[in-house]
């Protein structure tokens, strides 16, 4: 009785879910709370994924569920600088690790390792045909959005829609939205109302025309210790 609550195809993805978790956890050979960071020949951070990560990525070959994708809509009395969008974003780049990471194998084990062009690989995307008032339209599309490429990277992009605004008396309020789309692999919950946090307090900055030296926080060495990696020193001055 209680199977017939459930659709053949839930049952399936239940069952596929249900072996990687069996499987990974028989073949695991780096645990997650001592995964070694080390330099590549080029000098790049890398690391083996750690068990819970390896789930992730296994899950993210067989579909796009683990892809979160999200939302930040902005308000403010002077129009956004395009170009401080992008340096904002490119200053996350420097700041958090895991956003300048892809996943190579290496001796038959995916690992985490710095992109080529780390910490300029940003895709940044203007969305010309879609304004702000219309940012669920467009939300609904980029959740059906191309797949990541993990060998090269990045695993995250953001869509800047056209600006809005709206006139009150002699007031104007302008109105932007940023679209993400994160692997799960490098974020959740928690890190991405973090990282959007940053991402407001770099622009304003960046519109007082302050200057900004962006310090990278370490890179973790297990994906238990992500939401630290994340959050560390976010709310303090040290950039």
């Amino acid at each position: 009785m209680l199977i017939a609550l459930f659709s053949p195809l839930s049952l399936f993805m239940c069952a596929v879910t249900l072996a990687l978790i069996v499987y990974f956890f028989l073949h695991s050979q780096v645990d997650a709370d001592d995964s070694p960071i080390f330099c590549t020949s080029h000098g790049k951070l890398a690391r083996p994924l750690g068990f819970f990560e390896r789930l992730l990525f296994a899950m993210g070959k067989v579909n796009n569920t683990c892809y979160i994708n999200t939302v930040l809509l902005l308000e403010s009395k002077v129009k956004l600088d395009q170009d401080h969008a992008k340096k904002a974003l490119l200053m996350l780049l420097e700041r958090f690790p895991l956003l300048r990471m892809r996943v190579t194998e290496r001796s038959n084990q995916p690992c985490f390792e710095e992109m080529d062009n780390a910490p300029q690989s940003l895709d940044f995307r203007r969305m010309e045909n879609v304004d702000s008032e219309n940012w669920l339209h467009a939300f609904q599309k980029q959740i059906n959005g191309a797949p990541f490429n993990t060998q090269q990277g990045p695993l995250w992009r953001v869509s800047l829609l056209t600006e809005t605004c709206d006139a009150t008396g002699q007031e104007i309020l302008y109105k932007n939205a940023l679209l993400f789309t994160f692997h799960h692999l490098i974020s959740d919950a928690l890190s991405i109302f973090e990282l959007k946090k940053k991402l407001v307090e770099f622009l304003g900055l960046l519109y007082n025309g302050e200057a900004i030296e962006v310090k990278s926080l370490p890179f973790s060495t297990s994906d238990r210790a992500r939401d630290a990696a994340f959050t560390a020193h976010v709310s303090g001055k040290d950039f």
